[in-house]
């Protein structure tokens, strides 16, 4: 019967751990980033901390017997998840945000600006789509600039949120991605070993 020390020697439980960390992350990054940051600061870091000692393990003292090719199919998978994710962060912190305020039926949008280039809140302007009559739009109600303002507020915080969300994404996927590289040259060591004996 293997003793807890003998399985932690092995590399598989801290890839259910790697794994099993990413639901609670991802929720962590959806739904608590604001009022719970440091739920997913603590998971990331288990992730790291999984993945490092994944890499570092070797398999109960034998030799590795997975096969390079393996490491290199997650490679494949998972080193482009991390650069589309990488590329998501960038685009939300630099998409310019313009919305619609009001009611569903109000025709006026707002821009807000970006993450990294918010407008200022004396600086809101509202807009009519093209074509719309000077008479309907004097019927429209007088939207007070704090609304506006609290409104593209909410916008750029979400943004903000999926851009850290997305970052933090390409970080741990792209880590992991490195130690299935680092894994794959391990794995090449010891039947070189063996032929070369």
């Amino acid at each position: 019967m293997q003793t807890w020390a003998g399985v932690l020697e092995r590399r598989w439980p801290w890839t259910i751990l790697f794994w099993s960390c990413l639901p609670v992350y991802l929720y962590g990054l959806l739904y608590a980033i604001d009022g719970s940051w440091w739920i997913t600061f603590a998971v990331t870091l288990v992730a790291l901390v999984a993945t490092t000692v994944w890499v570092s393990r070797g398999s109960g003292g034998a030799p590795a017997t997975t096969r390079p090719g393996w490491h290199v199919v997650c490679v494949v998978v998972l080193a482009p998840i991390a650069l589309c994710a990488l590329l998501h962060g960038t685009r939300e912190l630099t998409r310019t945000e313009v919305g619609r305020v009001g009611d569903t039926m109000d025709p006026r949008t707002v821009n807000c600006g970006s993450v990294l280039n918010p407008i200022e809140p004396d600086d809101l302007e509202l807009r009519l789509p093209a074509g719309y009559s000077d008479r309907a739009a004097a019927s429209l109600p007088d939207i007070p600039i704090s609304a506006l303002a609290k409104s593209c507020q909410n916008r750029i915080a979400g943004n903000r949120n999926f851009a850290i969300a997305a970052f933090t994404v390409a970080v741990i996927v792209g880590y992991r991605s490195a130690g299935h590289v680092v894994r794959a040259r391990g794995t090449a060591s010891p039947s070189r070993v063996i032929a070369n004996s």
